[in-house]
């Protein structure tokens, strides 16, 4: 019993003693300028708190080169990155960025350039630089710089590789599916509205839940097992003499069905949190997604505010929040923070765009 407080106590405060991982790999793609790079590092840690590191550089190989054209082919950088830098995505939040001064084309669409591509399953994408440095009457002033205009594509990457976002039609976002030219790239915001996550609201409620699964789990098997259990009431009917001959094969039923819940318990809440209290400990965060609602239910009689399940698209998996002070709402979009094993909702927010 004493085992099982001390590895308890240990597991409720890993989250608040984890350290801090990387978030984003920056890769420069041949000759890319250090000040520029130092830039994006200093430019994400401000603006989205995000850590990130510069790798060293990439050299541009004959087969990602297109001679014909004079242009990087896009599909082929992605896999130079993915062959040589792939070790550095261990951890399952990171993402990597190639950064290139050189122009480029995805040679998979009928397009003269492309500011960037990325394949969101393996969390990389390369942006390039060449086309950045354009003008054109009637420009909005200030905003066309050529490290603004990178900082966007960037930050697109980031909202759909690590923030899990998806895709709009909104020119204004910086999530704009549309974004095919210069002018429409001006006309976005680098604004992803990602919402503060507040640290002291996701620690008490992975504190809360932690305390609720365990002890939960702990309390289970203790009632299943321990022989002093009051498996039938004193004043139940199957305490009549009528059944002093079945009462015991009917009370070792009892017991195994609540053991057998148990371990259902264990599997399914227990161990996956367990999962995910320990990869944050060694530096991995909670993941960030954006969804609208597709079904909710309460398990625990309508207690909305202790426990919620809900569905959420594009995936269609479930989630659970814990001890909620308002009710997630069915067809609305949110941005949640969650833990990718045990699917605990930690913080969520009513998406803006």
């Amino acid at each position: 019993m004493k085992f099982v407080v001390a590895l308890l106590l240990c597991l409720i405060i890993l989250p608040i003693g984890c350290k801090q991982g990387v978030d984003i790999y920056f890769v420069p793609v041949g000759n890319v300028s250090p000040a520029e790079m130092n830039e994006l590092v200093v430019h994400y840690q401000q603006k989205l708190n995000l850590s990130s590191v510069i790798l060293s550089p990439m050299t541009i190989s004959p087969g990602d080169f297109d001679p014909s054209r004079k242009q990087l082919v896009a599909e082929n950088i992605l896999q130079s990155l993915q062959r040589d830098y792939s070790s550095y995505l261990k951890n399952n939040s990171a993402i990597l960025i190639g950064i290139t001064d050189d122009d480029m084309y995805p040679r998979g669409e009928n397009w003269q350039f492309c500011f960037g591509w990325r394949k969101a399953d393996i969390r990389m994408a390369v942006a390039s630089t060449a086309r950045m440095n354009l003008h054109y009457p009637g420009e909005p002033v200030g905003q066309t710089d050529s490290l603004t205009r990178l900082q966007k594509i960037i930050t697109k990457d980031i909202g759909i590789m690590y923030y899990r976002k998806s895709p709009n039609n909104n020119p204004r976002s910086v999530l704009y599916s549309g974004i095919l030219g210069i002018e429409e790239l001006d006309k976005v915001t680098e604004d992803l509205t990602v919402p503060p996550i507040e640290t002291s609201i996701w620690t008490g409620r992975a504190i809360a839940v932690t305390i609720f699964v365990f002890l939960g789990t702990i309390g289970i098997f203790w009632y299943g097992l321990n022989p002093k259990s009051k498996i039938i009431r004193a004043s139940g009917k199957l305490s009549d003499p009528q059944y002093d001959a079945t009462r015991p094969q009917i009370v070792k039923g009892i017991r195994f069905l609540i053991i057998s819940f148990g371990v259902f318990f264990f599997f399914t809440e227990t161990y996956p949190l367990a999962s995910d209290l320990i990869h944050l400990s060694a530096g991995e965060k909670a993941i960030n997604i954006t969804g609208v609602v597709t079904d909710k239910s309460v398990p625990l009689f309508g207690l909305w505010f202790v426990h919620q399940t809900v569905r959420f698209t594009p995936d269609g998996d479930s989630y659970s929040l814990f001890f909620s002070g308002k009710p997630i709402k069915v067809g609305t979009s949110y941005d949640l923070l969650i833990l990718p094993r045990s699917r605990e909702v930690l913080v969520f927010h009513e998406s803006v765009m």
